[in-house]
């Protein structure tokens, strides 16, 4: 095919590329033709759906006085050559107070637990602990 014949066909200038020019030569060569649809047999894999909770959630009881409650989280950053730590966030839910911070590049659970101990001897022991 020619530019004077793809400009004639389409209306625009010569393509430049070759695949500009298959597509053009298939353009022209599925006149009429569908696209395969799900009633030709094609197995297409479908994804699942959300997993959602089954029930209800309780909601949690508002903590009265401190050291009823505390609450764990582990905050993730990377230092400026690339190597990544970890933060253990030990906080009290009445206070909001800040009872552990422990930063190292592995925090095992051995460590986790360690330093809760620690916590629980220095703040006295709360009644119940939540992630």
């Amino acid at each position: 095919m020619d530019a004077d014949a793809l400009r004639s066909d389409f209306g625009c200038a010569a393509h430049s590329s070759r695949g500009a020019k298959r597509r053009a030569r298939n353009i022209e060569g599925n006149v009429g033709r569908r696209q395969p649809g799900p009633d030709d047999g094609v197995a297409v894999r479908r994804r699942g759906g959300r997993k959602r909770a089954i029930g209800t959630r309780a909601p949690m009881m508002v903590p009265m006085a401190s050291n009823e409650r505390w609450s764990l989280d582990f905050v993730s950053d990377q230092l400026t050559d690339g190597r990544r730590f970890r933060i253990l966030a030990v906080v009290d839910d009445c206070t909001r107070e800040c009872l552990a911070l422990v930063a190292d590049t592995s925090l095992s659970g051995v460590r986790v637990a360690r330093e809760l101990s620690v916590a629980g001897r220095r703040w006295w022991s709360a009644t119940t602990a939540a992630s």
